[in-house]
């Protein structure tokens, strides 16, 4: 379950500029799914309007669209003329633009919503089974969930509710599943019972771990970081079965585990990197505003003297805080990073912090 911390991550990084920033998270939850093309093409922008490059700067697809999300198995969502269609990585449609909003496929199947909700669609632009939805279903290790009357539940990719809907809704607006529902990761969703209170079901919708916190994020490499109930509210680390990890250390703030460590907050001394152990990998140092996940041995920090630069797994710092406000994950060599001036400029570097595309709009 994303805690409030953890949406306004995504929606700088998502929102935005959606390409880049969420192909990380897609190709990981895509496990037991089809495999990725990987590391591209990357979404660029110029004048308004969308467009793709690979991964040396190279414009592979035209930009001529009004909008687009970023690839996933083979296609991607793209805007021509107000509505949402799908294209090659040519640029060649797949599918004929005809909807008000689409997804990216997962597990071979992507969700388009029409003028009385939201179906579910295959590779051939067809419904790929009877329903439709208030939210977009969108799969992850094979389950999507899905909102039917006033309760959530997981589809299965035929369409049937394998966990039947049995967790009360709470929106996030406009029928979405944030705060009830999250996506399957490592075998275990998230789920917010009345009450406020988050746990972890299976496969099977039985509570793997029960309601018991305030906040919880995914699994990843068999871990997950979740907020202590009042009064504490500080965030722990738990493994699958409940109980607490990392030595049972306490932070203020914790990120997912990627590449063995994790970035945390611990209070008065500012942000570093843990071992599975809860031992400093990265011992915290308060010039750090914050840290995000690593990703190919490189990890983006926010510097509280101004800029965003990259750190090593030896915690040197190997690209100087530059004038962005944003940077993303690394995937084949690239990272999306965000002008510091306009939000709306986003440009792609390579690992030494050289351009690949400079930040445009």
């Amino acid at each position: 379950m994303l805690s409030r911390r953890s949406l306004l991550k995504g929606l700088i990084g998502a929102a935005l500029f959606p390409s880049a920033a969420m192909a990380a998270a897609e190709n990981r939850s895509n496990r037991n799914c089809l495999e990725e093309v990987p590391f591209g093409p990357f979404r660029v922008g110029i004048g308004g309007k969308i467009g793709f490059m690979d991964n040396r700067g190279n414009v592979v697809v035209p930009i001529r669209f009004e909008d687009a999300l970023w690839f996933s198995e083979g296609s991607g969502p793209v805007v021509h003329r107000g509505r949402w269609g799908y294209i090659d990585h040519h640029g060649d449609w797949v599918i004929e633009p005809q909807w008000k909003e689409a997804t990216v496929f997962r597990c071979g199947l992507g969700a388009v919503r029409g003028d009385d909700g939201w179906v579910v669609i295959n590779r051939r632009g067809k419904a790929a089974f009877e329903g439709k939805f208030r939210n977009p279903p969108q799969f992850s290790e094979g389950f999507a969930a899905a909102r039917r009357g006033g309760s959530f539940g997981y589809l299965d990719t035929a369409g049937r509710f394998v966990i039947p809907p049995a967790f009360p809704a709470e929106d996030a607006g406009g029928g979405s599943s944030w705060y009830t529902a999250s996506p399957f990761s490592e075998g275990l969703a998230s789920i917010r019972v009345p009450g406020g209170l988050h746990g972890f079901i299976d496969t099977a919708g039985r509570f793997a771990v029960p309601p018991m916190f305030c906040g919880t994020e995914h699994f990843q490499e068999g871990l997950a970081a979740v907020m202590l109930p009042p009064p504490d509210c500080r965030w722990i680390y738990i493994n699958v079965s409940g109980e607490a990890a990392c030595g049972g250390r306490i932070f203020s703030e914790a990120n997912p585990f990627s590449e063995g460590v994790a970035a945390v907050h611990a209070r008065g001394h500012g942000w570093g990197f843990i071992d599975r152990h809860g031992d400093w990998a990265i011992e915290p140092r308060k010039e750090f505003l914050w840290a995000r996940e690593f990703s190919e041995g490189l990890a983006s920090i926010a510097f509280r003297r101004g800029g965003i630069g990259y750190i090593d797994r030896s915690g040197n710092v190997r690209i100087p805080p530059k004038n962005w406000s944003w940077g993303g994950r690394f995937e084949g060599g690239t990272a999306p990073v965000q002008s510091e001036g306009d939000w709306r400029k986003w440009g792609y570097i390579d690992t030494s912090g050289k351009y690949i595309w400079e930040p445009t709009a």
